[in-house]
Formats: C-alpha cells, sequence, structure tokens
C-alpha cells in the first residue's frame, strides 16, 4: 500500500465506532451505485431501537437507517436535514415562554414507501414523552413542555403544547427558554408512526420495542438482516437526498487488537482502533493513513452506589486510583487527563478544575476504618465480611486504564481487602452494568455534544434503562442541572456547570479519566478519498454525507 496521511481531520459522530469500506459488489442497489462499505465496530446487544438502545455500537448500526429534523454542523452548531425549525421566545406579563415551530421538507418517504408526515414526528415525541417511558432520552425531562405533566400523570389524554398545523408542521410550546430545547426537538429521528404505533397505547410501550430488532426508517439505507455479528443495510433508492452510491453497508463485529491487520488484509477499509503511541508507529511503519481529532467524550471509572451504598468505601476506592502514569504510557500526547466528567470538547468545561481525590492509600485506609472496617489477621473486615468489590472492563490486556486497576488492587491487598478484576465482553459488561450486578466498571462516554448532563446524573435516571447506574440521587444536583438549561449567559452557565461537576465528584462516584484523540484509518485503495466531505469536525463527519460517499 502506498502511503498516503492525509491532509484534514475527520471524526465520527457516533458515542463510539467508525465505518469501514468493503470491495464486493453485491449487485444491488440504484442506478451507478456499486460495491460494499464495511463497517468495524465493537460487539451488538442486538436493540436497534432509536428509542430504547443501550450501546454506542447498536446506535452507529442505525445511523444510516434514519435522519432527524436537523444535524450538528462542524462547529457544533444547528442545521437543516429532513426539515427546519424555528425559535420564538414569547414574553407577557406573567410568565416567558419558547415557542418553536418545526416543518418538514415536502416529499419526503419512509423506506417502506409510505409518505413522511409531521404525524410521525409528533408520534416520537409521544414515545419519549410517555409515562412508562424507559430509555435513554431525557427529553420528557428536560423539556418543560406545556401540558406535559397533565399528560403524564394522567389528567389529560394529549399534550397541550404540541400542536399539529398541517402535514408537515407541528408547533411545541415550552414554558421558560432551554439552551438546547431546539436540539431536544430537532434531532429527535423520524419513524414511521404506522410501524412503531401500530400497537402502541399510552402507558404501554411493548408494541414499540418489539420492533428493535427491525428498525424502520427514512435514511439513506435500509436495514436488512443482523446475523454472525454483522449488520447489514441496503441502499434506499428513495432517499430524499439522493440515492447512495453504494449499495450495501455492512457494520462487523471487530477486535480492537484486530483493526490495523484487517485494513492491511483488506477485510475492512475504514476502522476507528484506539489511538497511542504504539499505534500511530504500526502505522507509519504499515504506511497506513490515519486522521487525529478531539473525541466528544472521556474514559472514566464508575461507582455503584447502590452496591457500594457507603460513600467512606466510596472515597477510600477513590483514594486507590492512579491514573497519570497508565495513561501517559498508553497514549502520550495523544490525550489527556480530565479531572471532571466532561468532555472538554464543550465550552463550559471548567479550566481550571483541580484534582478532587488524588491516589493515597493511607487516606485509603483511613476512610476504610471510617466505615466500620478493622484489619483483623490480615484482613479487612466488617460485619464478619472481607471488604471485596468487584470491577468489569473490557478487553484487560489491551485497555489503557488496566494499570490504574492493577495497582488498585495491589494496594487493596496490602490492606486486607480484595479487588477481582473481571474482564469480559462489552455486551456482557453492559447487560451486568444495566442490570445493576457489579460494583464497579471502566467505560467510557461519547456523543457529547451539550452540557445537560440530567441523562447521566438526573436522579429520574436510576431505573432500568436509565443512564445514571451510578445512581446519584441529588435533589440540590437535580435542580443545578435544570438552571444550567435554562441559563442563557455563557459565563454564568459555565460557573454553574462546574458547580454541578463538583457535586457529582462529591458522589466518589465517577472518576473521569482521559480525554483521548479520535482515530480514524482508511483503505485509500478502495475509497474515493475526494468523496469525503471537507468541512469533516468532532461533530460532522462524511456519515453526514453517506450517500455522497464512493467507492474506487
Amino acid at each position: 500500500m502506498k502511503k498516503r496521511i492525509l491532509t484534514i481531520f475527520m471524526v465520527v459522530i457516533v458515542m463510539a465506532s467508525l465505518l469501514a469500506c468493503g470491495k464486493k459488489d453485491n449487485g444491488s442497489g440504484s442506478e451507478g451505485s456499486m460495491g460494499t462499505l464495511v463497517i468495524g465496530t465493537g460487539a451488538f446487544n442486538g436493540v436497534f431501537s432509536p428509542f430504547f438502545y443501550q450501546t454506542a455500537y447498536d446506535a452507529q448500526a442505525m445511523e444510516l437507517i434514519f435522519v432527524s429534523v436537523c444535524e450538528l454542523d462542524e462547529n457544533n452548531e444547528l442545521k437543516d436535514k429532513a426539515g427546519h425549525i424555528e425559535t420564538e421566545v414569547i414574553e407577557n406579563d406573567s410568565k416567558q415562554q419558547t415557542k418553536y415551530t418545526i416543518k418538514l421538507n415536502e416529499g419526503m418517504t419512509f423506506s417502506d414507501g409510505e409518505a413522511v408526515t409531521i404525524d410521525d414526528l409528533i408520534f416520537a415525541y409521544y414515545v419519549y414523552c410517555d409515562p412508562n417511558y424507559d430509555g435513554m432520552s431525557t427529553f420528557a425531562t428536560s423539556l418543560d413542555i406545556v401540558g406535559l405533566e397533565e399528560y403524564r400523570e394522567g389528567n389529560a389524554e394529549t399534550i397541550s403544547g404540541i400542536t399539529r398545523v398541517d402535514e408537515l408542521t407541528c408547533t411545541v410550546l415550552v414554558d421558560g427558554v432551554n439552551i438546547i430545547g431546539d436540539r431536544l426537538l430537532g434531532l429527535v429521528q423520524l419513524v414511521p408512526k404506522h410501524y412503531y404505533g401500530e400497537d402502541y397505547v399510552k402507558g404501554d410501550l411493548a408494541g414499540v420495542k418489539d420492533k428493535s430488532s427491525a428498525p424502520l426508517g427514512s435514511g439513506p439505507f435500509i436495514f436488512e438482516s443482523y446475523k454472525n455479528n454483522i449488520v447489514t443495510v441496503k441502499a434506499n433508492e428513495n432517499y430524499f437526498l439522493g440515492a447512495p452510491h453504494i449499495s450495501f453497508v455492512k457494520y462487523q463485529v471487530i477486535d480492537e487488537e484486530q483493526k490495523i491487520s484487517a485494513i492491511i488484509k483488506g477485510d475492512i477499509d475504514i476502522t476507528d482502533p484506539a489511538a497511542s503511541l504504539e499505534v500511530i508507529d504500526e502505522l507509519e511503519d504499515e504506511e497506513i493513513p490515519y486522521s487525529l481529532t478531539g473525541y466528544p467524550g472521556y474514559g472514566y471509572i464508575a461507582i455503584s452506589a447502590k452496591r457500594i451504598p457507603d460513600i467512606k468505601v466510596r472515597e477510600g476506592l477513590m483514594h486507590l486510583m492512579t491514573r497519570s502514569q497508565a495513561i501517559r504510557t498508553y497514549y502520550g500526547d495523544l490525550a489527556e487527563i480530565i479531572e471532571r466528567p466532561m468532555t472538554p470538547t464543550l465550552a463550559e468545561y471548567p479550566d481550571d478544575a483541580g484534582e478532587y481525590w488524588g491516589y493515597d492509600p493511607q487516606k485509603a485506609l483511613q476512610c476504610f476504618k471510617e466505615a466500620g472496617y478493622e484489619q483483623i489477621n490480615g484482613k479487612l473486615m466488617k460485619d464478619g465480611k472481607q471488604l471485596v468489590v468487584e470491577v468489569g472492563i473490557g478487553k484487560a490486556e489491551s485497555h489503557p486504564s488496566t494499570p490504574i486497576l492493577t495497582q488498585m488492587a495491589n494496594d487493596l491487598r496490602a490492606m486486607g481487602g480484595e479487588l477481582i478484576i473481571s474482564d469480559m465482553e462489552f455486551s456482557l459488561l453492559t447487560n451486568r452494568v444495566q442490570r445493576d450486578d457489579i460494583d464497579m466498571w471502566i467505560m467510557s462516554w461519547g456523543n457529547v455534544t451539550d452540557c445537560d448532563m440530567t441523562q447521566l446524573y438526573g436522579s429520574e435516571y436510576v431505573k432500568a434503562g436509565g443512564s445514571n447506574r451510578t445512581w446519584i440521587q441529588d435533589a440540590e444536583l437535580d435542580a443545578l442541572m435544570v438552571e444550567i438549561t435554562k441559563t442563557l449567559d455563557f459565563a454564568e452557565r459555565k460557573q454553574l456547570v462546574a458547580e454541578a461537576l463538583d457535586r457529582v465528584m462529591s458522589w466518589a462516584t465517577m472518576l473521569p479519566v482521559y480525554q483521548r484523540k479520535d482515530m480514524i484509518i482508511y483503505n485509500p485503495d478502495t475509497i474515493d478519498m475526494s468523496t469525503i466531505p471537507e468541512n469533516t469536525s468532532t461533530y460532522y463527519s462524511y456519515v453526514n454525507e453517506i450517500e455522497k460517499l464512493k467507492l474506487k
């Protein structure tokens, strides 16, 4: 392979992985389309629902099937996609309200041929607002839609603030102002009411969930199958922005250690190995082109406050985590240690945040003793039980945070406790976290586009299916997060974010570890690089213009 180093930086907008290209022409698709794009990705959970997915890999497998009214541009600002949203602030004597007008493009159809109408978007809003909705979205709790509370409490059959204007237009009336209101409404994916809502009645989402294995949307590709760890989608000839040039896309599960060799062998053509000094050396030796951009997320170590309710024990565990050497050895200049659980790609990230806990085994032991543990015959004991904690990690042999756990286990063993390091497949780890079946875990959070932290730390999101798996339940933090979304002044909002993040840290359930660089590697022998958009960034990639991508 000839050496071709990219001169522009690119990144995906999904929470974890990137696309990859294949070479085989499967003989279908629109005129002029050809070939198969293979996506090197992580393990699927098989929940391909825009409402109920739990992992970034499942979300990635759906990103070409659905479109939303708007999307984010290279500057992380909202721009039109399948429609347009207007915002109007209404001032009166008693209160301030915001009216959003959403208008869809004419002539769009779903992949089954049915016309896209505003009823489909309104249906999606109602699913997110359902009193029994248990997915990850914060739509209903982050938007103070007029009439929503009455609807959720059973005192109304409709949401008075959501009004259908015509076949392609609706309005949504919200009390107060919200810095992410247009995003919450405009980034909702269009789903066919006639398909997902076939058996839906208020309070019963079983019928919507039943469609999770066979998604149907109006995007550039159509779901075809999921088998043998491969999701296959085919070109949608009626896509409103034009039929894709590529016939098929395959999302193929591949181990992290095999990504580069798979590119070299031509098994995949675009993928996203974790950027490290070792990886860069290998890429340069093999003359494989790569690009780097800031990852819109962060790696973290989490502790469940439900499984470890004593905060002194959690504090002790925090004092046993040392990050710097592990991360700098693995990443070098390709990552930075962060002190608060928020991606530094956001302007609201606190610039002067200092270390909150700090590595100190003596402080850790003191915390354990304050929690009631005693060193008896070489073991940390309380009520006749030794201090034993289990931590889950995926692919420990190649994970940058593994040395943190190794040091932690050694220190805890010296005190008389035990840290069980459970190395497991990502899908198994995700399932255990969702079931509250593990004390600690190492994961990363991605695709962060705004400073609303409700999904991760809101008290309402500790139930099954929510994202607050650390079980933080803090009324003052809840109030701070609500205030953040209503604060238009940037300096004031940034201060509120800093206060909220400090409060999260005080719970000793979340230790941010690093914010890394996103790496994308390409096989230029199969991809027409001239068809990748020039305006790529952390928030905008060729995925946004996938219908224009061509293979050689």
